[in-house]
């Protein structure tokens, strides 16, 4: 079993090896190159679920997050502010400057682009309930125990390293009785 840090870090390689989007940011309309930025990230965001199971973005709250892994390797979630969002922003595009005369220029995202993505009104990032350790429930009866982000009961499952789960579909008359004595 892979580490929840090195699926982590397989996402951020993954997206740096892909081409990102130009966007430019010289005498364009604000809403032009922040719905471009929003794009952008949506773009990224669903690279990485396809990569790992684990978006980077979410909404939690009705504002956006992202996930990231603490100093003690623990799953946090982490409030964006125009700082964290430029970041995110600079791992999903390249912002272009073309002036009237000259070539184009690689430029930081601006961070009223940032600005802009943190104040939408709504994003395309999944919800976000939480992050658990243990396995558990859903609502429907089902067991969430695979590694990653649950989009029916919006949490990340995070076990830690080591700890695996096998609970058949259908357990046999043994097995309900011996999960009822464990109980």
């Amino acid at each position: 079993m892979t580490s929840a840090g090195d699926d982590e870090r397989r996402a951020e390689e993954f997206l740096r090896e892909i081409a990102k989007p130009d966007i430019e940011v010289r005498d364009v309309p604000l809403s032009v190159c922040g719905q471009e930025a929003l794009a952008a990230l949506t773009s990224a965001n669903e690279r990485a679920r396809e990569a790992t199971n684990l978006p980077k973005l979410y909404v939690r709250g009705g504002e956006p997050v992202r996930v990231r892994h603490n100093e003690d390797g623990e799953l946090t979630i982490q409030e964006l502010d125009v700082d964290r969002m430029t970041y995110e922003l600079a791992h999903a595009a390249d912002f272009i400057a073309t002036p009237a005369k000259g070539e184009p220029k690689l430029v930081f995202p601006p961070r009223e682009i940032s600005r802009y993505c943190l104040s939408a009104l709504g994003w395309s990032f999944p919800k976000l309930t939480g992050v658990t350790e243990v396995p558990l429930f859903r609502p429907d009866g089902t067991l969430l125990s695979a590694w990653g982000y649950d989009e029916p009961t919006g949490l990340i499952y995070n076990p830690p390293e080591g700890l695996e789960v096998d609970v058949p579909d259908e357990p046999d008359e043994q097995q309900v009785r011996a999960a009822l004595d464990l109980v």
